[in-house]
């Protein structure tokens, strides 16, 4: 993946799966991104989330001032490259299938889903979880289905950005459904998080798969 770092999981048993890209809000080595990625594999994909501050290593510490000077730096447009450099790497193994991919995105992964979603046409699907503040120009070529998932708690984004988002595309005539689940926070689905919500987590998951299920072939 020309030296990107990345977690990949594939199915146990030998096949073609549709490809689904992971995009973490920060760092790949959050327990819950890994295992995302292993998910996915349980549900019949290759899931892929790749270093999105490449060249950055991904154990660099948040308090070093290297990594705060490189994030500083590294604009959304590089992170769009590391993004397609993960796509092109799934596209390349035997083992996905040869039709569109998936990609899935976690708050600031989200935005970015989106804004991939609209880049590529390699992608036929589109999951946000509470994926914050997108103009109405940065999502007006953005045409696959796109689920969105926010808690109505959320204290980082509030879920109003979600139901703005999901009317944006509904005007433009993008298929999107927004789900939201009430009294969930911030990273609702992070079991590594103390906002962590079981119940909501499982069933958006559930909604997830599905829909990636429905679009993936």
């Amino acid at each position: 993946m020309d030296g990107i770092e990345g977690y990949l999981a594939r199915p146990k048993a030998e096949g073609v799966y549709p490809g689904v890209l992971v995009i973490a809000g920060n760092k790949i080595s959050e327990e819950y991104i890994p295992n995302t990625c292993a998910a996915l594999a349980v549900a019949g994909f290759v899931g892929l989330a790749p270093n999105i501050y490449h060249p950055l290593p991904d154990d660099t510490p948040s308090n070093n001032a290297a990594y705060s000077k490189f994030i500083a730096n590294h604009t959304e447009l590089d992170i769009l490259d590391d993004i397609q450099a993960g796509a092109s790497y799934l596209r390349a193994q035997t083992f996905v299938a040869p039709g569109g991919m998936g990609i899935v995105g976690f708050c600031f992964g989200g935005r970015l889903a989106m804004l991939y979603g609209a880049r590529s046409r390699e992608i036929d699907a589109v999951v946000a979880f509470h994926p914050g503040v997108m103009k109405a120009n940065e999502i007006k070529r953005l045409k696959v289905p796109v689920q969105i998932h926010h808690g109505t708690a959320d204290e980082s984004v509030a879920a109003a950005e979600s139901q703005k988002l999901e009317k944006m595309l509904k005007a433009q005539g993008t298929p999107a459904q927004l789900f939201l689940y009430e009294n969930a926070n911030h990273g609702f689905l992070a079991y590594t998080r103390p906002f962590y919500k079981p119940e909501a987590a499982t069933l958006a998951w559930a909604r997830a798969t599905e829909f990636l299920h429905k679009h993936l072939k």
